[in-house]
């Protein structure tokens, strides 16, 4: 998502993330209701923040982030946040 020039496809995160679809929604859902993603068209969603498209590119995930099983959901959150984003890990 912060390497497209605009608006992403939900699927072709759940697909980078290997997350089930429901799961995806799921994420999506606590995203957009924390302000940080929008709504760009059916099944598309982009960056709600200005700037936040190019923080996210040019801040690699640390390697906490990078690990297949969390058990902390905050740290979780932030690590499905920066695969959705960033692409894969």
């Amino acid at each position: 998502m912060a390497e497209a020039a605009g608006a992403s496809s939900t699927t072709d995160s759940g697909r980078r993330t290997g997350m089930w679809p429901n799961a995806v929604g799921n994420y999506r859902t606590r995203l957009m209701d924390a302000g940080l993603i929008e709504p760009a068209g059916y099944g598309l969603v982009d960056f709600a923040l200005p700037g936040l498209r190019e923080y996210m590119a040019s801040h690699p995930p640390r390697p906490y982030e990078q690990a297949s099983t969390l058990m902390d959901t905050g740290t979780a959150s932030v690590s499905i946040f920066r695969a959705v984003v960033q692409g894969p890990l």
